[in-house]
């Protein structure tokens, strides 16, 4: 069973199988629940946190219509692979947000980290669209007091380095990689057709592991 959980339900899974250990407090979170009704299986989808990332995928008319696939664990007992558990979760997002009267989702993004090792193969199994690498960010990160890692950019608001202080977080120095960039397009044949047509990004061969 899939279904719709909170933030603080999520943490302690991704705390246990994601390098990250945390996630945005804007996500919209799904986790598959095993026989005995424990998660072990999560996904979290959020507005990426920058409108120029938003507006990079399609052009800046169409950054609504941007979701960003921000985590993605999965325990290795769990019963569904990794294609099955996005798919779904995938569809229950969209139906949600349907009947919210919500935007429409033309894209999905997703980012492979090379800092980790990461290629995306999980993308790739999927069919998802190879668009190169995104630059890397700048060499530090945030550490909340929960030691849960930060965004530097919250709500809409880059978070100086005075601020993270003032609000109890540690500055931690990293080896800061590219990451790959993958979108999945949504829609029926013809309009999955017209958005490929828009993407700001060439369509690449996949990178191998």
């Amino acid at each position: 069973m899939i279904k719709k959980i909170k933030r603080v339900d999520a943490l302690p899974f991704l705390r246990a199988h994601h390098y990250l250990g945390g996630v945005a407090t804007s996500a919209m979170i799904y986790a598959h629940f095993n026989s005995v009704n424990q998660i072990d299986a999560l996904i979290a989808f959020n507005a990426p946190c920058s409108e120029n990332v938003r507006a990079s995928i399609l052009g800046p008319e169409y950054k609504q219509n941007i979701i960003e696939l921000s985590r993605l664990a999965i325990a290795p007992d769990c019963a569904l692979n990794a294609s099955q558990f996005v798919s779904c979760a995938i569809d229950i997002l969209i139906k949600e947000r349907k009947e919210r009267n919500m935007s429409e989702i033309y894209c999905i993004l997703s980012f492979a980290d090379m800092t980790q090792g990461h290629h995306g193969g999980v993308y790739q199994a999927m069919s998802w669209l190879y668009c190169g690498e995104s630059r890397a960010s700048a060499a530090w990160r945030y550490i909340d007091a929960d030691n849960n890692i930060r965004h530097r950019r919250q709500n809409g608001k880059n978070i100086t380095k005075k601020e993270a202080i003032e609000r109890g977080w540690k500055i931690e120095t990293i080896n800061t990689k590219n990451k790959h960039r993958y979108i999945k397009v949504i829609g029926t044949k013809k309009q999955k057709k017209r958005i490929k047509k828009q993407l700001k990004f060439n369509i690449l061969p996949y990178p191998k592991g």
